[in-house]
């Protein structure tokens, strides 16, 4: 086999539990084969190191070998990776600040909010978490040691479930009909400054570094596109619930199924989608995609029980399975 596959947008290499990632694929036979036995849930990338939020806790990748896990306590999970193999997650209260030096996992500190934490946004020194209670801010000066503020980010219903920042700006949806706006120029000193008027059941909101805001309901039927993240360009009939900028006006998305697309965005009265690609499904209770991460040329997509798939987006084309990482079937339950 060629050691670099220049012809996907979707060449994959699929770290799942019992998968034959696409039909048409078989003509390429896995790399290596090692398990991957839990949900995942959420991932977030720094550099080399990718952590994946599971049914368990934890999991790190290193230049895409598993290194370690942890496990956390709590119901529901998301991730994201700061510098220094340092990791912030969010596990049902708790938010965790972990560590990786090289050879294991530790939990360096752990703080409680009020409520489920839903999702969390790093902007430099600041932290914020956004749980069922509304959205907590943290100074994260010290990376190792996040405090948090007495600041309180007016929201206009308390269950915050989606954060998103873009020219210092941070956006929140709450599940209503209303995308909350804040200035983060100065991140540890967050100001209110706007709302967007969104579709009813707003849940999940995407920016991308041009400002363009994708807001999405909580049924995956509709993504309404934000430009200069106020400007309403369109309603579209698209699913935006996991997203990740690719190229110009182009980018992946995904919705609660196993299909990934990447979608061109510049006529938003009529997008165009470039290219799809549906993730097979497992025995497991969870198969859909739940968050995506691109990092350079490779896309990585945390399925559920399916697994994690890292994907080359270095060219657009059809998918070739890479390898093949099988364990047996997920259960959507922590193990």
């Amino acid at each position: 086999m060629p050691g670099r596959v220049k012809a996907a947008l979707l060449s994959i290499l699929v770290l799942v539990f019992s998968v034959r990632a696409f039909a048409d694929c078989s003509q390429w036979p896995a790399r290596t084969s090692s398990p991957f036995r839990t949900t995942a849930y959420d991932l977030s990338a720094d550099g080399n190191l990718l952590w994946v939020a599971t049914g368990y806790g934890v999991r790190l990748l290193e230049n895409g070998a598993i290194v370690n896990s942890i496990g956390l306590a709590g119901s529901r999970r998301v991730v994201r990776a700061h510098t220094g193999g340092i990791a912030y997650v969010g596990s049902g209260s708790s938010i965790y600040t972990l560590k990786w030096d090289g050879k294991s996992i530790s939990t360096l500190n752990t703080v409680t909010v009020t409520g489920t934490v839903n999702d969390l946004e790093m902007v430099s020194s600041a932290l914020f978490a956004a749980p069922t209670t509304g959205i907590a801010h943290f100074d994260i000066g010290i990376a190792t040691a996040p405090f948090r503020t007495n600041i309180v980010l007016p929201t206009s219903a308390p269950n915050v479930t989606s954060l998103a920042t873009a020219k210092n700006k941070l956006y929140a949806a709450d599940g209503d009909a209303t995308v909350e706006i804040y200035s983060v120029t100065i991140p540890t000193l967050p100001q209110h400054i706007g709302t967007i008027e969104s579709a009813p059941r707003a849940s999940h909101v995407h920016a991308t570094s041009d400002d363009s805001v994708y807001v999405s309901d909580r049924f995956g039927q509709t993504t309404d596109l934000f430009a200069g993240g106020t400007t309403l360009l369109a309603r579209m009939p698209i699913v935006t619930t996991a997203f990740a900028a690719y190229s110009g006006q182009t980018h992946f998305v995904a919705g609660p199924n196993r299909t990934i697309r990447a979608v061109n965005f510049s006529t938003p009265s009529r997008i165009v989608q470039v290219y799809a690609a549906d993730l097979a499904t497992t025995a497991g209770t969870v198969n859909f995609i739940h968050a995506m991460a691109r990092v350079g040329n490779t896309l990585y997509v945390a399925a559920g029980d399916i697994g994690l798939a890292t994907l080359d987006v270095s060219a657009i084309g059809p998918p070739f399975l890479l390898a093949h990482y099988g364990g047996g079937g997920g259960s959507g339950l922590p193990v």
